[in-house]
């Protein structure tokens, strides 16, 4: 009793709303980090004539699905040969601190975290019409995924890239 009381009046001096006395305090329990980090340099794609492609950790974004966990997305790119055409990007997802594998099983290009929605991680893929030069694909698509009490679920299936399915993705063991 005195630690929650002495837990909430800190609180209130710092400015922080505490819960209320008998609460357990939340926890932020996403993934660090480090961990992302190394699921990210397992994940790799195979080019040839290249070989193993491995993949760097970009942002993230965190949401809390309906039964209290916390559902993380990282975006990780490569690029192999150094240009925009080349690039490639994936997303990685997260159950509290558990990888869960990747939103497609397939790389894409481009994908950018949006704003959450509720309880969805949202990613945006690029869609490329007509004579769309690379840098500049003039439509997209906004995919939700959410967890359903036993698995992460998308609301579609993401884009082609130019009409083709993008690299296979693979994870090496850790």
């Amino acid at each position: 009793m005195r630690t929650a009381l002495r837990v909430t009046l800190l609180s209130l001096g710092l400015g922080i709303a505490a819960p209320a006395l008998g609460q357990q305090l939340a926890t932020a329990a996403g993934p660090s980090r480090a961990t992302a980090l190394l699921d990210a340099q397992r994940t790799y794609i195979v080019v040839d004539g290249v070989g193993h492609v491995p993949f760097k950790l970009g942002p993230q974004k965190s949401v809390s699905a309906k039964d209290g966990s916390t559902i993380t997305a990282y975006v990780i790119t490569n690029d192999y040969g150094g240009t925009a055409d080349s690039a490639h990007a994936a997303v990685l997802l997260f159950r509290d601190a558990t990888f869960l594998g990747w939103a497609s099983s397939r790389a894409a290009s481009f994908v950018t975290l949006e704003p959450s929605s509720g309880n969805a991680i949202r990613v945006r893929y690029p869609i490329w019409k007509g004579n769309d030069p690379t840098c500049c694909p003039s439509g997209s698509a906004l995919i939700s995924y959410s967890w359903n009490g036993s698995r992460i679920v998308a609301n579609g299936d993401p884009p082609l890239i130019y009409g083709e399915p993008g690299f296979l993705l693979h994870l090496s063991p850790g």
